[in-house]
């Protein structure tokens, strides 16, 4: 078997294919196979005692796992049943309404709820020179993994049958405008408008509403 690493000058040929790469290897073998630098494999019994270490090592894990899971919901429940709110929208769980509540700290640090979108790098950056002003990506300020959090619920609710909501209904009408980044340029607006959805829900703790407008 040969060593992967002494395989470039096949790989990086110009007319590559099967039937080349073979009679190069088969060449190379009669010459010195020394040249390929063989490896061996291991048994199929140690590849076997492997497995079960690492299956071991997953189940370890997975039951960590659980029961930091569980710690974190208790949390939610206890010391911050403010984040109860949170969870009433979907697909925002346990960790991200817990991380939301623990990274801002403290709800009135902001005047308004619109300002918790730009603090957490969700706003675009702007550039803009007499009659120049190029869309540019967003600034990415803020907590680097609230704001993972937030896109992963964003893209959630823009997959392919989702609950509805005027929130859903407002970033497909965005994504749908066409272009190469209109998805990805919903998905963070519709990142944005979450960040100030949970804000204000763990302000005035209302129930959260799907078709806020329609319901007023």
């Amino acid at each position: 078997m040969a060593n992967v690493r002494e395989l470039r000058a096949i790989s990086h040929i110009d007319r590559k294919s099967d039937q080349v790469d073979a009679e190069k290897l088969g060449r190379y073998a009669r010459l010195d196979p020394n040249i390929l630098r063989p490896i061996s494999h291991r048994t199929v019994e140690q590849q076997e005692a492997l497995t079960l270490i690492v299956l071991q090592h997953i189940a370890e894990m997975t039951a960590k796992i659980k029961h930091y899971d569980r710690l974190i919901q208790e949390l939610t429940q206890t010391e911050y049943s403010e984040t109860q709110a949170l969870l009433k929208v979907h697909r925002v769980g346990h960790i991200t309404a817990l991380t939301f509540v623990l990274t801002l700290g403290n709800k009135e640090r902001f005047g308004r709820s619109r300002d918790v979108g730009c603090y957490l790098g969700l706003r675009p950056r702007r550039s803009q020179s007499g009659e120049r002003d190029p869309q540019l990506g967003i600034t990415k300020a803020g907590n680097v993994y609230l704001r993972s959090l937030l896109i992963e619920c964003a893209n959630h609710i823009l997959r392919p049958h989702g609950r509805d909501s005027t929130l859903r209904q407002w970033g497909l009408h965005l994504a749908s405008r066409g272009g190469k980044q209109a998805k990805s340029k919903a998905v963070v607006a519709v990142a944005r408008k979450l960040a100030v959805l949970l804000h204000r829900l763990w302000t005035t703790q209302e129930p959260y509403m799907p078709f806020y407008e329609s319901a007023a």
